[in-house]
């Protein structure tokens, strides 16, 4: 925070050169770094704690439990910092002393989805997620505060969430298609950093009528191509993100171009086979990148990949995959939509080759 932003913008571009140059991959371009604006996170967990004196609220100190108030953050969007003044006033209202309860919120379009989730240890938090008082004060707090969407992840299990207040399915639109995540649900970070690498994908996947999208979430990378594809393959290993995307392709009356497959890439990769009717694809993994995909990837007959990553590490790993295959980093895009942290995401086109070692494969 300390560091000038040109200084910050040089130091990720340099980290992106390093991993590249140190695998042996060399893109045709570096495009130039993009970075979000200030205030635009649009994605936060918060954690709020009842004391005797009030409310914790706010983020871990980093490598601590002890909650930290984002005093005048000026990376949130001022959506959340609302939001933050809200839940720790619900929190003095409603919490005994001691209980702990996290709240991870996403700005959708018809404002903030949040999704509690009680402490699962303590005393003090026991019980409060089958309290009909506390439920129905949360209900009515929702409503006063104008969320989209809340939500509670009971003690019991932690991956069905329970909605406790949505007065009508809270959308995000990708493209001409409007799709209602689930709860809790993983986007991009900002609307701005979001629309940066729709774009590099759209550029990248360019006129292909068919396409995979590996790792595909909700459909943020590719929903707003179905247009154009006469064919989109999305596979992801969450059920409900993947639900909420068939849903939207089908309310948009486009659902007859768009497949589905519920799989873990990591450990079950697409195959060459499975590749084979694919022009295009779009991977974008988690942080320990795909090398098992990749490497199904590289001896396909796939003509061009858009290739989204947050891990320059693994990024460069599954680059030189690539490329020792005979396919051809055209260019790289670094977008700095993690302001003031060391996050980078990056974006990268590649095209098949015709080199000996690609054609024996």
């Amino acid at each position: 925070q300390h560091w000038h932003p040109d200084n910050v913008s040089q130091w990720k571009q340099q980290q992106v050169e390093h991993f590249l140059s140190r695998a042996g991959v060399n893109p045709g371009q570096y495009r130039p770094l993009h970075a979000s604006p200030m205030h635009s996170r649009r994605r936060a967990t918060f954690h709020l704690k009842r004391l005797s004196g009030g409310v914790a609220a706010g983020f871990h100190e980093r490598q601590g439990q002890r909650i930290i108030d984002p005093v005048a953050c000026s990376i949130l969007h001022p959506g959340l910092i609302t939001l933050l003044d809200q839940l720790r006033a619900l929190a003095a209202d409603i919490l005994p002393t001691g209980a702990t309860i996290d709240a991870r919120v996403n700005l959708l379009d018809q404002g903030p989805c949040v999704q509690l989730a009680m402490a699962e240890t303590g005393k003090a938090t026991q019980g409060l997620d089958k309290s009909p008082d506390i439920m129905a004060a949360l209900g009515s707090w929702a409503a006063a505060t104008g969320l989209a969407r809340l939500s509670i992840l009971p003690s019991e299990s932690r991956t069905t969430a329970i909605p406790l207040f949505c007065p009508a399915p809270p959308t995000l639109k990708f493209g001409a298609i409007s799709i209602s995540p689930p709860p809790g649900a993983f986007l991009q970070a900002s609307t701005d950093g979001e629309a940066c690498l729709q774009s590099a994908v759209a550029e990248i996947v360019g006129d292909a009528k068919s396409a995979g999208d590996l790792f595909a979430g909700c459909g943020t990378l590719s929903l707003p191509l179905v247009g154009t594809l006469s064919a989109l393959h999305a596979v992801e290993q969450d059920q409900d993100a993947l639900a909420s995307l068939k849903a939207g392709v089908d309310a948009a009356g486009v659902g007859a171009r768009v497949t589905t497959r519920c799989s873990d890439l990591a450990n079950s990769p697409l195959t060459v086979d499975d590749l084979a009717s694919f022009e295009a694809a779009i991977i974008d993994p988690p942080r320990n990148g795909a090398a098992a995909q990749t490497m199904m990837l590289a001896k396909s007959e796939v003509q061009r990949i858009a290739m989204v990553s947050c891990n320059p590490a693994t990024f460069a790993r599954d680059a030189a995959t690539l490329c020792d295959a005979g396919f051809v980093c055209d260019w790289v895009q670094v977008i700095d939509q993690f302001r003031m942290s060391n996050h980078i995401e990056i974006v990268a086109q590649f095209t098949a080759g015709t080199s000996p070692r690609r054609r024996s494969q």
